[in-house]
């Protein structure tokens, strides 16, 4: 009878490896190595599989158990960037900041009624700036004309590519704010999707701080293979050239952040979750806002799968 032995140890040096290698990952950019975005996705899995291996090792009484543990602990802090459990705070005479991705404003099987809602949710928000991403307004009717209204009730808008053309609403992204705008402009914008990152230097009192809206690459999970191969190939490639852009797009907008003679918060649609290189990078520069004040989990994801945080905001 074949021994054991061989096939525990490749197994142990497989899981180990591949751990090793996702927590790694998340310092890799994936438009230089793409595969390390696969990986940091992964790491939720690896740390659970090193917790089961753990207690089981520990009921047997085995050596690896002190190896699982080691691994486990080493993934436990990238798990905490997803839920947190912070204590209220006192937020009087802070500056609020609403961040959201409005999807024009509209559900294609109920668009009236999302609309609405969805508009007069924005309008009534009282955050002293709102950073709108795939952001529509269409000047030619009283309840879409969203900049129009947001001007009546205090707010200056720095609006990109939101405007009436041939198509009566042409989507964009946009900053509004009760402050005062003193210049503002584009970072860079996908000429091909209406993705884009934009910036406004807001005045608030004698105090001015640079805000950025960004809207990072989409998945754009549009086509709908009828296999089984086709639609794992069609996600594999999605998820690929996705990472590929947005490790571009956050590198543009880090060289951008460089040149800012004001603080400055970073907010938006990432389509990124917290196990994600762009996450990482942004995290090792600045502070992530949920992480220092939310509670839970989060979530930001208004569709399947739900139980994820694509939209963050860092100061």
């Amino acid at each position: 009878m074949r021994s054991k032995k061989p096939y525990r140890k490749i197994f142990i040096t497989l899981v180990v490896l591949i751990t090793l290698l996702s927590y790694v990952s998340l310092r890799i950019p994936p438009h230089i190595f793409w595969p390390a975005a696969f990986l940091s996705y992964g790491i939720p899995l690896f740390v659970f599989l090193n917790l089961v291996l753990f207690l089981l090792a520990l009921k047997q009484k085995r050596l690896t158990a002190f190896l699982w543990f080691l691994l486990f602990a080493a993934g436990v802090p990238s798990l905490l960037r997803t839920i947190r459990f912070n204590s209220d705070h006192n937020l009087r005479g802070t500056t609020r900041v609403l961040s959201v991705n409005v999807s024009l404003f509209y559900n294609k099987k109920k668009h009236e009624q999302f609309s609405s809602e969805i508009i007069e949710w924005v309008l009534k928000d009282s955050s002293s700036v709102k950073c709108l991403q795939e952001f529509v307004t269409n000047p030619k009717g009283a309840k879409s004309d969203i900049t129009g209204r947001l001007k009546s009730l205090g707010y200056q808008g720095y609006v990109y590519q939101a405007f009436t053309g041939k198509q009566d609403q042409i989507p964009g992204i946009a900053i509004f704010t009760r402050g005062t705008i003193i210049n503002s402009g584009v970072v860079w914008q996908d000429s091909k999707t209406i993705n884009a990152a934009i910036f406004a230097d807001i005045k608030f009192n004698n105090k001015v701080v640079r805000i950025y809206n960004i809207h990072l690459s989409s998945m754009n999970f549009r086509a709908r293979p009828t296999d089984i191969y086709g639609k794992l190939n069609y996600v594999f490639n999605r998820l690929k050239t996705g990472s590929i852009k947005r490790s571009k797009q956050l590198h543009a907008i880090f060289n951008h952040m460089k040149t800012s003679p004001y603080p400055f918060l970073v907010c938006g649609d990432f389509n990124e979750t917290p196990y994600s290189y762009v996450y990482s990078r942004m995290r090792r520069e600045l502070t992530n806002a949920f992480e220092e004040r939310g509670n839970g989990f989060g979530f930001t994801l208004n569709q399947k799968p739900y139980f994820l945080r694509i939209d963050h905001q860092f100061f």
